[in-house]
């Protein structure tokens, strides 16, 4: 059993002097004044203050897509760990949520900025055993077995695993041989996950050193779970370790980006090496997504109109948008060719570019605004649905159009004609619409309609063998009224009785009058009017239909059927 390394994840916060320093990339200070503006003063952040926001920036990734899942198995948990020369453990254990936003500021805020005076370099080795003892605890999900949602990949070597055995005969077996299959018995439960650790290093060689300090301190751990008899730990199959590397702005580095690669069997790492500024925030949006399997997608050509200056008209300039949500809204599109998840791949003739300094693709679709007064039928066919969240959720384009999806309305995104959706037709009108944004219950999503054929949906001998034949001269109304004249409600229970006693076997008696009226009336009943000749003449017939509906009839009716029969 296993629910992936984006189950559990460490975020490990050097607390040392270095991230006391400056960043080096200050952030001007603007005063409006009436029509313009001017700057009043520089603000320089710490390298801590980066590495901060960009922890809280993961936090909220997750937390948009991944809060309130219906499955408490699925749940993606977050912890937090020091280093410094101590190293500490922000949450005590993994429970069964992710951790809120205010309790990570609250610890962060008890903690304070580092100290210069510390002369720990870099990352401490606490740190990183503390990260790799909280990752070998097992969670409340793994604890209990449920692993609803581990990969089918991973279940299917599993089982696999567990099905193929020889058996040995007993004079074979020696006590230390058995003892070895009892232990491995225990540990049955697949325990990975991903630590992400934030350093600051100039030189490759100190960030070489740290993979293989990882990779010690994991394999020393797994020996020492090996000896315990304790089911809340769990030996460490594998772990993604990713390396963000921060160095201020005016400082020459030689210290370079690195893909993954396998540093030891239980771990694969990889670096990202920036400096301190809105580059970070880029790199933490490409951990998320190779940690959560997320994708990109820009939607560009959102029609905004800027404030005018005075004596001037308001200008109508076109914004971008990135959203981050689940692959698996790109599934079609992967399908047809048009995006994939290869970054190393080109991207002629496909949807993916990367847009300014993102260090990932995204999938580039252009805004198409619906027609309001639209038929049902043509809206494409769904096929997914997941959250979305903006990469910039304080951005100015993100806040319009977070609040125009909350207010009710939709936005098609449309694909532009590149070389591989060649021979695809449109599926609204004329235009090709690959995704609609909708709101939900206070959350944005995006939903993946169908952009190729569908291989039963759209198949023509399918549909001839389906389609229903109009069926002419039907009663319809008449029918519709039999149906109201039929059906029975349960009878309104009166407030003044507080006991009220279950029904007997006699009470169900009453339900034969309505059955039996019921037979009368559908005695003889045709469902069209050509099946019968008086339902040709309704207007001579009218009085005897109502009449025959009635549970009694009375001296007066019988005289009135008599003389419909008399005609």
């Amino acid at each position: 059993m296993g629910l992936g390394p984006d189950h559990k994840v460490l975020v490990v916060l050097d607390h040392g002097s270095r991230f006391a320093k400056n960043a080096g990339n200050p952030l001007n200070i603007t005063l409006k004044e009436s029509n313009t503006s001017r700057t009043v003063g520089k603000c320089d952040k710490s390298l801590w203050t980066w590495c901060v926001e960009a922890t809280l920036e993961l936090h909220r990734v997750v937390f948009d897509l991944f809060s309130g899942e219906h499955d408490a198995g699925c749940a993606r948990l977050v912890r937090l760990v020091l280093a410094d020369c101590v190293g500490r453990v922000l949450q005590p254990r993994w429970g069964t949520e992710l951790v809120t936003q205010q309790e990570i500021l609250n610890s962060l805020s008890a903690i304070g900025l580092p100290s210069t005076s510390d002369d720990s370099d870099g990352v401490a080795l606490s740190g990183i055993t503390l990260a790799i003892e909280a990752l070998s605890q097992l969670s409340d999900a793994q604890i209990k077995g449920d692993g609803s949602c581990a990969p089918k990949k991973k279940e299917g070597r599993t089982k696999e695993e567990r099905s193929n055995f020889s058996r040995v005969p007993k004079c074979w077996e020696t006590p230390s041989t058995s003892s070895v299959t009892s232990e491995s018995d225990r540990k049955v439960v697949e325990n990975t996950g991903s630590v992400v650790i934030f350093t600051s290093f100039a030189e490759d060689e100190r960030l070489t050193e740290l993979e293989n300090e990882v990779a010690d301190v994991i394999n020393c751990r797994n020996r020492i779970i090996k000896s315990l008899q304790d089911n809340s730990f769990s030996c460490i199959n594998h772990v993604k370790l990713y390396i963000i590397n921060v160095l201020p702005n005016d400082q020459i580095s030689t210290a370079t980006s690195k893909p993954f690669r396998e540093i030891s069997p239980t771990l694969s790492s990889c670096i990202f090496s920036r400096p301190a500024g809105d580059q970070l925030i880029s790199v933490i949006h490409s951990v998320s997504i190779n940690i959560y399997d997320l994708v990109s997608t820009t939607i560009s050509g959102i029609p905004m109109k800027e404030e005018a200056q005075q004596g001037q008209s308001a200008v109508a300039i076109n914004y971008d948008v990135e959203l981050l949500h689940r692959r698996e809204a790109h599934t079609e599109l992967e399908r047809l060719g048009l995006v994939t998840t290869n970054a190393t791949e080109d991207f002629t003739g496909t949807l993916m570019v990367y847009a300014g300094s993102a260090t990932y693709p995204t999938a580039r679709l252009v805004w198409s605004t619906p027609v309001p007064k639209g038929r049902w039928n043509t809206f494409p066919r769904n096929r997914h649905a997941s959250r979305v969240t903006p990469s910039a959720v304080n951005s100015r384009p993100s806040v319009c159009l977070s609040s125009y999806l909350l207010q009710g309305r939709n936005v098609m995104l449309e694909v532009t004609r590149v070389a591989k959706c060649e021979g695809l037709l449109s599926n609204v009108g004329a235009k090709l619409i690959a995704h609609t944004l909708i709101a939900h219950g206070g959350h944005i999503y995006i939903h993946a309609n169908d952009v190729g054929p569908h291989g039963v949906l759209d198949c023509q001998a399918t549909r001839e063998k389906m389609q229903l034949k109009k069926a002419a001269n039907g009663r319809i109304s008449d029918f519709v009224a039999l149906m109201k004249e039929s059906s029975l409600h349960l009878p309104v229970p009166d407030k003044t009785e507080s006991n009220e006693k279950p029904l007997s076997a006699t009470s169900a008696v009453a339900c034969v009058q309505p059955r039996r009226q019921l037979l009368r009336v559908t005695r003889y009943w045709p469902l069209r009017t050509d099946h019968c000749f008086i339902y040709n003449i309704p207007k001579r017939f009218d009085a005897l239909f109502a009449i025959m509906r009635q549970p009694q009839l009375s001296t007066v009716d019988a005289d009135k059927c008599k003389q419909v029969h008399a005609l």
